[in-house]
Parts: structure tokens; C-alpha cells; sequence
């Protein structure tokens, strides 16, 4: 009798189990990118020091973003077992570490800035309702679905 009732539960705990979700397609991940006004990506502090010296040889009113070279901090993430690089983008201030400075920017600044970042082959957005995390492989779609959203 405990055999069956125990052969009736693992039934039962099986018939319950839900297939493992699928990842979003491509156009999902840049309709969904696309929502976002603008996103916050963290600075490195080379960024800031290079910034702060070009103003002191150029002044404040003579310097645009293209007047130094902008690079990111990158986070990680373990993936198959081993530590990967992570292009990040926070939503909004309340995601982002404490005290990181941020630049603002558009999806499509932010989606350019990965394709142009050597180092990393994982993006991600840390939003208030779940991480989005896409490829590099994936970027030509999500840009495309992104753009046309």
C-alpha cells in the first residue's frame, strides 16, 4: 500500500513538472529592447580620467564624446561552467551598483556600443522585471527588430 501511494505521488509530482522555457527568439529580445526610453551603462574610471584631462587641455565647452575614448565595465557571469564577460546596461539608477558612474544612452547607441566592445560576446539589460541576455551572433537581429519596434 505505501509502494502505491508512493508510485501515485511521483506520478503526480511528474505530471506537474513544467517543460524548461525556451529562450526568446531574436525579435522578441529587440521589441522587448526597444521599449526602453533610454538605458545606463557603467563607465570605467580610465573613462572619467581620460575625460577630465581632455577638458583641462581642451576646456569644458570644446569637448564632445568623441573627444575621448568612452570604455565600459563589464560584469560576469558563469556560463557552461566558466566565467564570461558581460556587456551590462542598467534600466534605470535603482539597478545600477551604488556610486557607478553611468552614461545615458539610447537602445541603439547602447546595441552599437556592444557590436564595437571586443572583449565581450553576452549582453545583458538589468531591468526592474527580469535580465534580458543576448549574443553576439544574436545582435544583426535584435538590432533589426529593434529599430523597426
Amino acid at each position: 500500500m505505501k509502494r502505491a501511494a508512493l508510485v501515485v505521488l511521483a506520478a503526480t509530482l511528474l505530471a506537474c513538472r513544467k517543460p524548461a522555457p525556451k529562450a526568446p527568439a531574436s525579435e522578441a529580445l529587440g521589441a522587448e529592447l526597444a521599449t526602453f526610453h533610454q538605458v545606463l551603462v557603467p563607465l570605467t574610471a580610465k573613462t572619467l580620467i581620460d575625460l577630465r584631462e581632455t577638458i583641462s587641455l581642451k576646456g569644458a565647452e570644446n569637448v564632445t564624446l568623441t573627444s575621448f575614448r568612452q570604455t565600459y565595465e563589464h560584469g560576469s557571469a558563469t556560463v557552461d561552467g566558466s566565467t564570461v564577460a558581460l556587456f551590462v546596461a542598467y534600466a534605470g539608477t535603482f539597478q545600477a551598483p551604488k556610486g557607478t558612474p553611468l552614461q545615458a544612452m539610447s537602445v541603439q547607441q547602447y546595441l552599437g556600443a556592444f557590436a564595437g566592445d571586443p572583449e565581450t560576446d553576452l549582453a545583458t539589460l538589468v531591468a526592474p522585471k527580469g535580465n534580458l541576455f543576448f549574443t553576439r551572433d544574436q545582435l544583426p537581429e535584435i538590432i533589426g527588430a529593434a529599430r523597426a519596434a
